[in-house]
Order: structure tokens, then sequence, then C-alpha cells
């Protein structure tokens, strides 16, 4: 790992060059900025890499690159510790700042790196202009085990194989149907496409049919508005066949669209849809019916739903017009819900009947009657365009605003050309791509696919490419044109066309009138797809792409991408069975252990294939099987290792600077959830992360993040809302491999306890160590002094009841991650650790003053073991915290931040403080850090305060830049009659996105406030944050709220008033037994809802809103219910 060993030690320079509490001499400072300007240049040299393949003389060259810079900046911060403690001769001796840096010493040794850097950067650029010829062999191509029955793809393959055979516009002619009653503004929406549209076609009609039409006359109609010079008089002698005839022959060869309004039988369809010529010139035709046998009269036929309304939207509606704050009087309230269920879902009778009713004086007896009336005609809709257009004609100026919100189509018609006219890649071939993890059954679904005989017949040509992640894009024509003509002629070698130029341009001219089918498998570029769109732009068809990578898998708006999910423990099962009994029974006595071992593959189908290979020649007794399960005998193990050396193209694909990530996580141990946030802190603190100068460094690790994610490496675990993960992890496949490159490439060393006999030589020239804690018991005491090289050190695993030794002999060490091993109290040796950037460990909560001697700590946490309450000394932090200028992130366990009493008192890069006491939050401490984005306050009440903890929070307006709140309550006292007096909307930070509550016991009233919160997007309410059975979410409240969670409520009715969250996405309630009155809508954005352990009725409310969709896009509205109460 040569490129994060170099912007390490560039991190490392940059961070003293910069440092106010290092002062360097002019002399030591030009030696530090040579050193610098080198390192950068090796670090654009070893970005080369990126674009060209790996070889060993390369990786040796790495090597030699990686030592060389571990070495220098081992003998910087080895100097730089000595001099910084070489006036400390007690512990609780006091840095002078700044501290004196004198490099003069190590002149020799920069000196030598420089001439080493300049030599080893022209090798480097010999070895790329010259690559030697041990590359190794492209190791992506291992596919899965296509010979067995497809468990799980099948919800994937059936909207794949949809996807393919269906009309591709705007190539291919089409039928497009508005399905809907009249009034639901079917019509009104397909007139407006109609007209919106019609310029770009050659010819266009528009007919009514309704129920009593006459063909003959459809087709008169017909022929008056696509070919006005016909001779209308002698036309209207001609029978119905004659008439038909004649309207075909007037649209073959044109461009034409037709509309067919009111269709209400099939036969009058029957008998249209053979005079109107199926000619893929980009001709439509437009039908609007009532009827679903009509609207899916044929499987080419696309459906087109326009967004319907009910009562429980009609209703707030009317209110909102008629009534003050949109609150119905009790007398007008259930005429009014009547009057709004005759209405019967039809938006357009919607807008008559408020016509009617502003006419009318708002009196309960012209309501009554408009409410028993339902029967009445005013209730229904014959043809839908000329009774919205006479209630459009009867419109004031005062009713115009409510009548926009139903006659306004606009935005559906933008949506519907959107399918008639999809922006894509190539104009007259559509792509596919499927998505997903190495191993995920990407190649299999598609060769399933690609077998298919109505597949084959739906297309002129199939063809499919092997790509690879070495594959030479240039070659994809020749490759595509090869795999036809060895389908179109078996005898003739397909590669000959790569010396036949002739021959390839004839196929060619023959492709673009052809529809082909072509699979791209394993795509790790986009680069063959562009270059077949210069070669072929007007190639026809559909494209099928599989790829490991998200950002391959984005092509145009319109194009198409599906991810490969992961099986459920199931299928699972069912492909372990499948696969190792065949047509065979499996003995009922091995299915719950054999479903243990389908259950450890975690999903991936290729390793439970692999897995179910080597248990095939295995003993199909329970003995053997409980053995494989316990991990006694390493099958699953082998199949880990097995398949991890086919992912190595994953991990060689990554850019330089998403290696070392990926490694690091190769660190923890295996199917181990790991927090985002510490994992990203971590990486800030090793270094081998640098931003451009335009880019902010938290933001920049953010992104490398994301980016490993979307490169399928690495599996992200939504947490509380969707745009952000709580958790992260490696699947054990990928697991295996980060462990065996890190090591391999000294990145990490993964102490064992197999290890103990060989520490010392195991740990040469090692900068980063991983302690599993279960064996730090295991370590011998002479062990210890091996550890003096390393600059990290890792205890993972599950925190340590009781305390346990950790020797701390490196005095270069940067990242300390201890976590889990328990302190009895504050090892004071730490403090000697001047170089720590990074601090996490478990101990009594007491931070000694000698902390301040870490002047390079970004990162502390100090986490209290048991929670017993301190006494009144011991719960403040120590003064000299104040010191700390480098800290960035502080998280402890409710301790109280000292009053600043000194001027230098400020802690300029602190941005998140987390865990501290309510007591802390005063003007003076938050006028101390300017630049606080995150903060969590932690509340102890006692019936003794003389002053109520809740008025610390008045303070919190002080933190302009806040973006993160989280206020808990340990011991709420959910009894108390007294609550803080509601404070104004000013006393929150308008920059606040997320508030987590709990505990609080605020009335529901408060919401207002919190509802005024322009930039809100994620609310956690939990543990009786509020208290009362009524929230009604105002209007035009919460306009930016995304993410919303109730938990823990005594809450039985909650109810919106629209509009208000219209950006509201994910909803979850969880414990909220009493909740029963939901609203009878939701914001058209919710993408899940979320019921755990509530109240049944909850339950059906959630069901019943995933089957309400509004959206002309049939997107599903996800809903994940437990409940105890089926249990």
């Amino acid at each position: 790992m040569a490129y994060a060993a170099v912007t390490s030690l560039k991190q490392t320079i940059k961070g003293l060059l910069c440092s106010s509490n290092i002062s360097i001499d002019s002399s030591s400072r030009e030696i530090l900025d040579i050193a610098h300007n080198h390192l950068t240049s090796l670090q654009e040299t070893l970005k080369k890499l990126d674009e060209r393949l790996s070889s060993n003389g390369l990786k040796a060259l790495e090597e030699e690159i990686r030592d060389a810079t571990h070495n220098l900046e081992d003998s910087l911060e080895s100097h730089a510790s000595h001099q910084f403690l070489s006036d400390l001769e007690e512990e609780e001796a006091a840095i002078s700042f700044p501290l004196e840096l004198d490099l003069k010493e190590l002149s020799h040794e920069f000196n030598s790196f420089t001439e080493a850097a300049k030599k080893m950067k022209e090798d480097y650029y010999q070895h790329l202009d010259n690559p030697s010829s041990d590359e190794d062999d492209d190791a992506s191509q291992q596919a899965i085990d296509c010979n067995v029955n497809m468990v799980g793809l099948s919800d994937h393959y059936s909207d794949l194989k949809d996807y393919v055979m269906r009309v591709i516009r705007p190539d291919d002619f089409g039928f497009f149907s508005f399905f809907g009653k009249p009034g639901t503004g079917r019509s009104l929406l397909a007139r407006g496409v109609y007209d919106n549209i019609q310029g770009s076609f050659d010819c266009s009609a528009w007919v009514r049919i309704g129920s009593a039409y006459q063909l003959k006359q459809l087709l008169l109609n017909i022929i008056s508005q696509i070919n006005q010079d016909a001779h209308h008089e002698l036309l209207r002698s001609q029978g119905e066949e004659k008439l038909g005839e004649y309207v075909y022959k007037s649209l073959e060869g044109r461009r034409y669209m037709v509309g067919l309004d009111d269709v209400r039988d099939t036969d009058v369809l029957i008998r249209l849809k053979r005079w109107l010529p199926e000619q893929n010139n980009g001709s439509v035709v437009l039908v609007t019916t009532g009827l679903s046998e009509v609207a899916e009269f044929d499987k080419s036929f696309v459906l087109l739903k326009p967004p319907t309304i009910d009562e429980d939207v009609t209703w707030p509606f009317i209110q909102l017009c008629f009534f003050e704050d949109g609150i119905a009087p009790p007398e007008f309230e259930e005429i009014g819900r009547q009057i709004a269920r005759n209405c019967g879902c039809l938006k357009l009778v919607v807008a008559r009947i408020m016509l009617i009713l502003r006419k009318n004086k708002k009196e309960v007896g012209n309501w009554s009657g408009l409410a028993q009336a339902q029967y009445n005609r005013v209730y229904t809709m014959d043809d839908e365009l000329s009774e919205a257009y006479d209630v459009q004609r009867y419109l004031g100026e005062d009713d115009q605003v409510w009548a926009k919100n139903i006659f306004d189509v606009s935005i559906l018609i933008d949506k519907t050309k959107e399918t008639l006219y999809p922006d894509r890649t190539f104009p007259k071939m559509g792509i596919m791509t499927i998505y997903g993890m190495a191993g995920v059954g990407k190649t299999t679904l598609v060769k399933k696919l690609f077998a298919d005989p109505s597949i084959m017949h739906h297309f002129d040509h199939c063809a499919w490419v092997n790509v690879g992640s070495k594959y030479k894009s240039e070659e994809i024509l020749m490759d595509i044109l090869a795999d036809i003509l060895a389908q179109l002629y078996p005898s003739i070698d397909g590669q000959n066309i790569k010396d036949d130029a002739t021959l390839a341009l004839d196929l060619c001219t023959q492709l673009l009138s052809k529809k082909c089918l072509i699979v791209l498998d394993d795509l790790w570029s986009k680069a063959p797809v562009h270059i077949l769109k210069n070669l072929l732009p007007n190639i026809k068809g559909e494209l099928v792409v599989t790829t490991r990578l998200i950002k391959v898998a984005k092509f145009g708006p319109s194009d198409r991408a599906r991810k490969m999910r992961f099986l459920n423990k199931d299928e699972s099962w069912d492909l372990l069975r499948d696969k190792v009994f065949g047509d065979e029974i499996c003995p009922i006595q091995l299915e719950p252990t054999g479903r243990k071992i389908a259950e450890s593959c975690e999903g991936l189908p290729l390793l439970v294939l692999s897995v179910a290979d080597k248990l095939s020649g295995l003993e199909k007794t329970l003995e053997k099987w409980s053995m494989v399960a316990s991990g006694k005998v390493p099958v699953i193990r082998d199949a880990e290792i097995e398949i991890s050396d086919s992912l190595l193209p994953s991990y060689e694909a990554l850019p330089q600077h998403l290696k070392a990530c990926f490694l690091y996580m190769g660190g923890f141990p295996k199917k181990m959830d790991i927090s985002t946030s510490k994992l990203i802190n971590l990486w800030l603190a090793e270094g081998f992360l640098e931003p451009t100068p335009s880019q902010i460094f938290e933001d920049f690790v953010a992104r490398c993040f994301e980016e490993l994610v979307d490169t399928t490496t690495v599996m992200a675990k939504k947490g509380s809302d969707l745009e952000h993960n709580k958790t992260c992890a490696l699947h054990p496949v990928f697991w295996h491999l980060s462990r065996s490159e890190a090591i391999k490439s000294k990145f990490f060393h993964i102490l064992c306890m197999s290890d103990d006999y060989s520490i010392e030589d195991s740990m040469k020239s090692q900068h980063r160590l991983c302690i599993p804690n279960t064996i730090l018991l295991g370590i011998k005491d002479d062990a210890m002094p091996a550890f003096s090289t390393i600059r990290t050190l890792l205890c993972t695993g599950p925190l340590h009841r009781y305390p346990v030794p950790l020797c701390f002999k490196s005095r270069n060490l940067k990242v300390l991650e201890a976590l889990a091993i328990r302190f009895y109290e504050f090892p004071v040796e730490v403090v000697t650790l001047v170089q720590l950037r990074y601090l996490a460990l478990t101990c009594d909560g007491n931070l000694p003053s000698s902390i301040s001697k870490l002047w390079n700590l970004q990162f502390l946490r100090a986490r209290q073991y048991l929670s017993i309450k301190p006494s009144s000394d011991s719960s403040y932090l120590p003064n000299e915290i104040w010191n700390m200028k480098e800290l960035k992130h502080l998280h402890v366990s409710g301790h109280q931040l000292p009053n600043p009493y000194f001027v230098e008192a400020l802690l300029p890069n602190l941005c998140s403080l987390l865990g501290v006491s309510v007591r802390s939050c005063t003007k003076r401490v938050f006028k101390r850090m300017p630049n606080l984005k995150r903060l969590g306050i932690q509340i102890e009440l006692a019936p003794d305060d003389n002053i109520d903890p809740l008025n610390y929070l008045d303070h919190i307006y002080h933190l302009s830049k806040l973006e993160s709140l989280k206020c808990v309550v340990v011991n709420p006292d959910l009894g108390l009659e007294d609550v803080a007096q509601l404070i104004p909307s000013s006393m929150i930070p308008s920059s606040l996105k997320k508030l987590s509550l709990s505990g609080l016991g605020y009335p529901w009233e408060y919401m207002k406030v919190i509802g005024k919160l322009q930039n809100l997007e994620v609310l956690k309410l939990r543990c009786y944050a509020f208290l009362g059975p009524t929230w009604e979410i105002d209007w035009h409240d919460f306009p930016q709220l995304k993410f919303l969670l109730i938990e823990d409520s005594d809450l039985v009715r909650w109810d919106i008033k629209m509009p208000s969250t219209e950006k509201l996405n994910f909803l979850s309630f969880k414990h909220c037994y009493n909740l029963e009155e939901l609203p009878s809508y939701l914001p058209v954005c919710v993408q899940k809802i979320e019921v755990v352990g509530s109240h049944p009725l909850s339950e059906v409310w959630a069901k019943k809103m995933k089957d309400k969709n509004w959206r002309m896009e049939l997107e599903t509205l996800e809903h994940d219910i437990q409940s105890p109460w089926n249990d």
C-alpha cells in the first residue's frame, strides 16, 4: 500500500507545518517543504496505476516505495516525540506551547529519501511504459454454476423479461391506455398529451367513441382529420370495410397519432385496431377507457393510470376551501364526509360539487340535500372532456386556486411524455443493467433470459460478450459481430470477422434494420457502451448489462438499473438442498442443521453453491453436518477463502485511495456490524486519505465511504434515515479477501494465538496491529516490546467484563481504538503518546488533567464502564480540555465541561460533542465552540435541583452551525406536572437538520416550534419525548422532513394537515400500543412505513397505505410490520 503510506506521511508533514502548537525553524521547515513536494509527485505517479494493469514488477516497486516512506515517517515521528517529551520527567508535567521542533539531525535521512523518491519515480514510470508479461490472468470470469434450479430470482427474472419484451419508444409502434372511470381525469390527461405532442407527427386524429358509437362515422371522423383532401362526399357512400381500408392506406408509411377516447368494449377496439398499421416509425395510439379488458387488451399495451383521490383526500380538501383553518364545525362533519364519499374518487366530479357548494349558501340544509342525493347525476360523468370544460366555464376568479389542483395536468403530461419519448443513451435501444456484489447471481439470471425461446424469437439477433475487468473496449463491436456471425453460420469461426472488413460492414448494415438483444456480462467501465454508441448510434433492441459497480449501472434517465438482492434464509436453504440432494428427498433430521449451514452463507448464491458442492462429498449424517455448522470441519471457511480469490479483480479495480479504506475493514471481526461514523473517524485519523483543496476533509472521507459501497465490496446497512447508513459490514468472502490482502501488503497485522511464538518476527515493519480482545490475556509479557513500531492499535470484539492489561510501548502511536478493553481508570501512560490523533477506551470515565499533553488529538471517546453517579468533582472534565485545539470529536458520558475562564479557552475545530451533561449547555461554553455541528446532551433529573436542567436547553441557539441535536433524559420522570415553558422558534438554530429527543415528557403543543424548522430532515421521538393522546401536524409544517420515528409513546391519534411534510419518505412507529387513529392519506413521496410492536389498527393502516397509490408510476410502497399481537 505505497499510496496510503505516501499520503499518510504527507499528511503528517502537513500537520506539523500547519499546527499552531508547533514552532519550526526555517531550515527544518525547508526540509519538510521539499519532502512534501516529492511526496506529492510520488502520489501522482502512483495514481497512474489506476489506469494501467498491475504486474509483479510494479508490485515490488510499490513495496519499495512503501518501506522507504514508512522508514522516514518512523524517523520523523520518533524524533518529534523525543523532542516533545524531553523536558517531561514527571507524568503530571504540563507542555508549554508552542512545542519546538528541530530536524537538522534528520536532514541526511530526508536527503536520502528525496534522492530515492526521484529514482523510484523514474523506475515506476519505466514499468508503466514497458509493462512486463507477468500480469495476472483476469480472475473475474468465475461464474456461478448455472446447472441448478434458479432460486430466489423469480421476481428479478419476471421484471427483466417484461422489460426486454416491451415496446421500445420512440421508434416502436405503441398503444398507450389511460385507465380510469370518466371523471378521474384520464381523458383530460390523454387529450393534454395529444395536444402537447401533436406537432411531431405527420398526421393525427382524435375521436370519442362512448356507448352509442357508429363505426362508420368514427372512420369518417378519422379520415377528415388525417386527410383533408379526401373526397368526403364520395367516402360517405362507402361501407365500413372500404372506409377502414382507406384509413389504413392513408396512415401507411406516415408517422401518425390516433386518440380513441372512452372505449367501452373490446369489439370496437378489435375492429379499429386492424385498420391502424402497426409500423415501427414512432406512431402511437392513445386509448382512454374504464375497462381493464380494454386497457390491457394486449401485452404490448402500455398501461397508464392517472392518480385518483378518495374520501380521505376529498373531505380535507373541501374543508380547506370552505372553512376557517380548514376545520369544519361538528354539524358539517358527517354530511361533508358523505358528499366526499358520493364523489367516488372522481376528481372532476369533486370540481363540479365544489362549484355547486360555492353557488349555494353554506348551510347545513343545503349540504344535507347534496349529501343525500348520492344517486344524482351530478355525481357521475359520461363525456369527461365536454363536462370538464363545462365546469371550467363557470369558474370564477375565487375558484382558480383550488381548481388548479384539479385541472392542471401539466406534471402528468410531462411524466407521460417521458414514457413516450424516453431519454436514453441509445435513441432506439433500451438498457437494462443488473448490478450487485460478485456471486449474487447476475450472470445466472441473464443466462436464463438468453436461453428463453420466447425472448429469442422476439429479437432478430442476439449476442453475448464476456467483458471482465481487463477488457479492451475498442473490440466491443467486433466481439458482438463475431457472436452473431457464429450463430448465423455455425460452420464459420466468428473471430474471422475481425480480419474481414467487408463482412463486418455488411453485418453492421444488417444490424441497423434488425432488432437485437445484446448482453455485456461483467462490465467494469462504460467505455464499451459509449464506443458502441459512436459506431452504431441507431441500433435497435435491448442492451442488457451486468456489473458489480453502481457507477457503471447508470446510463440514460429512462434506462433502467436493478440491484440484485441476497437470498433470504428459506431461499438459501432451498438452493443448498437442491444442489446437495437433487431429485432426492433431504432427510428431515438434517434440515435444521442444513438451514444453519445455509444461513451462514449470508445469502450469497455463489457461496451457497460452493458450500453445497463440498457438502456433497461428505457423509450425509447429522454428526458430520453438525461439525460443519460448528466450524469443526472447515467447509464454510474453505468455501469463503476459495471464492475470495476470485473476487480479487473487485479489489484491484478500486482507486488507490479506496484500497486502503477497504483493507482497513478487514481489521474488524468477521460478520461484525461496524459503526459507519466510527469507521470514518478512524480513516480521518489515519491520514491515508487526502481531499482536493476545494473539498472539506470530513465530506471527502464520507464520500469515500459512499464510493466504496457503490463498488458493492462493502455492505451498507440503512439506519435511522434513508440517506445515511448507521452501520456497514463486509460479506465473509470479501472479509477474507480484505484480511489476506492487508496482511500480504503489510497494511495490517492481525495477531492470533498461533503467532505467539514468533511475534517479534511477525511484527517487523508493521505499522498497524489488530488484536482481538479475546486473546489479550494470552499475550506473554516478553512479547510486548515487539509492539514498539506500531502506529495503529485496534482492539476489536465484544466489551471485556473485567479489566485486562494493555502495554503501550510505541511512542509513535497515532490511533488507539480500545473501547472494547476495560481499564479500572484512565491509563496515565497514554498521555505520553503525544502523536495520538484518535483515542477511544473504557474506564471509570475520569480524565486526568495531563490529557492536554496529547496536543495532536482529534478524536477522543471515553466510555464509562458503569453508570454510577459520580461525585461533584469528578463529574467535570479537566479544565485543560480547553487547551486541546485540534479536537474535532469529543464523546464522554454525562460529564460536564468546565466553564472556560481564561481567554485562550477555545475549541475551534470541535464539530462533534456527544454525551455531555446538559449543565454544560451554557452560553459561555457554546461561544467557545464556534464550529460545532453535532451535539448530544445527557440529562439527569434530580428532585432537589433548584434549577430545572431542561432550562439549559435555552442556550442552544448560540450554536449557529448546529446540524444535529440529540437530547436524552436518562431517568425520565413522566409524572411531573410542571414542564418547561414553550420556547420561541428563534431559540432553536435554524441550521438544524436532525433532532432526536427522548424522555422529555413535553406536551405535543411544543411541536409547533419544531415544525417551523425549515431545514429539519430527521426527527426521532423516543421514550415519551412528548406526552398526550393527540398530535396533529399543522399546515406547511416540516417542509424538509424526510424521516419520522415515534417510539414508546402514549399517542392515540396522529394526523397531518396537508400540505405539510411534503418530502417525508420514511415513517416508523415502534411500541406505540395506543396508536389507533392515523392519517387517512400520506404525502405521495413516502417510500417506506415501518410498524413494530404497535396497536393492531396501526398495522392495518400501514397495509392500507400500501394499497393506496396516487402516483402515476406504480412504485411500491414498502411496509415492514413486526407484531407481538400475532405471536
